[in-house]
């Protein structure tokens, strides 16, 4: 009798027990799934790291792993609030703790801010995520959450959805920042068709793609062209790409945008040069600027989720006018220069005015072995590669071609003149650090007296220029330099360049076009 009562009173305890843990997990069972939802969402952040080959130590990779930081902190606490906390129940549908529930709100802001601009493949799945928190919560039994929550999110949801859709069906209205077509690729999406940029007298033609060029863009083309400002033809109502098209008859599609380098040049790659199946695609390499893209994937893999949203940069844009309230101003290894070295000079009894940008004359000072050894090698070699393997699999050509410098165009021709290198030396005002193994360019002075900084130029001038050449004989890629057809023109005291611009004007555009068209012509034949 005994032990029939202590049998029963112990199956009667564990079968409680057990109802307890099933009740508990049961009313969790949403916030379980939830979690492992995002636990899915970041494993394949960290997939998309390998295959970008992110090195963590490196600031690209710290970057990275920061991204990671704010959704894992954002949600250890939504699920401490969601597990831990005791069910206080309550009559009202609205839930209690008003502030609490105004703090989830503000938190799945941040985070939702975060997932629109942040960099990686699965964080745009997060953010469907961060929006399901709350319902979850709610389904959850969490009594903090009321349908007054609900309603809020949902308002917020639709005032976004509301603002995007808004944006892209009215793009005039856009600040010119997010206007402006050659700031990033994700422009294309939404840029007024026929968009003239005007710079003083020239007309800069925005096609439909938001690149440089007349619309509509032809379904497929004979070349496409890449590269930044110099491809664009910045500075030139007729840039090379043109020119280059014009003599080779071809069709032509510039894809090249300002500040942009080898990593950022994938993704228009990939989503309108290559289906447009070219015979030749040409990266122009411009040694200026080109080296700085330590915050980039080593290899890219294309565009990423978000890319065509509109909404993050006009929230970045009031981001950055109030962080410039309370912070200020910096300089960085980014396209970067706030003095410029106007100069003038006899080249063949012809008057010639000058301007070199110390940030340009500072990167021409590296020598071989920081250049070898950076991680801004290491990034831009590895896209180059990607873009050639790109380029290959689609059975075209691809050629990258070297853009000199004025300052190394011209350094044969001005180096034994004393008051042009004393002024070229005092207006150096950046030099170069090193962080994690990257390369920074930084406001500042180097340590060699002016004596110093010519022999030392002398040295370095054309490294950047022999590890290309030796890095595209090495990789098989087809490689044309245009150093010594600008230099040709320059002794003959022909201008290259508008005074007060670093951007070659239409003659060298004409020439570079010239140079390429025949570089196609005599190599075509050796691809094909």
């Amino acid at each position: 009798m005994f032990r029939k009562t202590w049998s029963s009173n112990s199956m009667q305890r564990n079968l409680i027990a057990f109802q307890q843990v099933t009740t508990m997990f049961g009313n969790r069972r949403f916030l379980l799934g939830g979690l492992g939802y995002w636990l899915l969402m970041l494993g394949l952040s960290l997939i998309q790291a390998g295959n970008e080959t992110v090195i963590w130590t490196t600031p690209y990779g710290r970057y990275f792993l920061g991204n990671l930081i704010i959704p894992i902190l954002g949600l250890i606490i939504f699920f401490i609030i969601a597990l831990f906390r005791q069910d206080d129940s309550t009559d009202s549908p609205l839930g209690n703790n008003l502030p609490l529930q105004i703090f989830l709100l503000v938190l799945i802001l941040l985070m939702t801010y975060w997932a629109l601009r942040s960099l990686l493949l699965a964080n745009w799945l997060l953010l469907l995520g961060v929006w399901l928190i709350l319902p979850l919560l709610y389904l959850g039994g969490v009594s903090i959450v009321g349908q007054n929550t609900l309603v809020s999110l949902g308002s917020i949801v639709l005032v976004l959805v509301g603002l995007e859709l808004f944006l892209q069906a009215a793009p005039g209205i856009w600040p010119p920042t997010i206007r402006d077509s050659n700031s990033n690729w994700r422009r294309i999406h939404a840029d007024i068709p026929f968009h003239v940029d005007e710079s003083e007298t020239i007309a800069y033609r925005i096609n439909e793609l938001g690149f440089r060029g007349t619309t509509p863009v032809p379904s497929q083309v004979d070349m496409v062209t890449l590269g930044d400002s110099f491809t664009f033809g910045l500075g030139s109502a007729s840039p090379w790409t043109e020119r280059t098209a014009q003599i080779l008859k071809w069709q032509v599609l510039n894809l090249g945008a300002s500040g942009a380098s080898p990593p950022t040049q994938i993704p228009p790659l990939i989503e309108y040069g290559l289906p447009r199946q070219p015979r030749v695609v040409i990266y122009a390499y411009f040694e200026g600027n080109d080296f700085y893209p330590c915050n980039q994937p080593a290899r890219s893999q294309g565009a990423r989720w978000g890319d065509k949203v509109v909404t993050p940069d006009l929230l970045r844009i009031v981001e950055l006018q109030v962080s410039r309230l309370f912070s200020p101003p910096s300089i960085t290894s980014e396209l970067n220069y706030n003095v410029v070295t106007p100069l003038q000079a006899m080249f063949n009894q012809q008057p010639v005015d000058l301007t070199f940008a110390p940030a340009y004359v500072a990167t021409l000072t590296l020598d071989k072995s920081r250049l070898r050894t950076s991680e801004n090698w290491r990034i831009v070699s590895r896209n180059l590669l990607r873009m050639r393997d790109l380029v290959e699999a689609k059975d075209a050509m691809f050629i990258l071609v070297y853009i000199p410098e004025q300052a190394r165009v011209y350094w044969p021709l001005v180096r034994e003149n004393p008051d042009m290198v004393s002024r070229m030396y005092n207006d150096l005002t950046y030099r170069w650090v090193t962080d994690k193994n990257c390369l920074k360019l930084t406001g500042g002075r180097s340590a060699f007296d002016e004596m110093a900084f010519k022999e030392e130029l002398d040295i370095t001038v054309d490294e950047q220029q022999n590890l290309m050449a030796a890095f595209a004989a090495e990789s098989d890629i087809f490689f044309l330099d245009l150093t010594e057809p600008l230099r040709t023109h320059a002794a003959q005291g022909t201008v290259l360049a508008s005074f007060l611009d670093t951007h070659y004007n239409d003659y060298a555009n004409q020439v570079i076009g010239a140079v390429i068209a025949d570089y196609i012509t005599s190599h075509l034949d050796d691809k094909e």
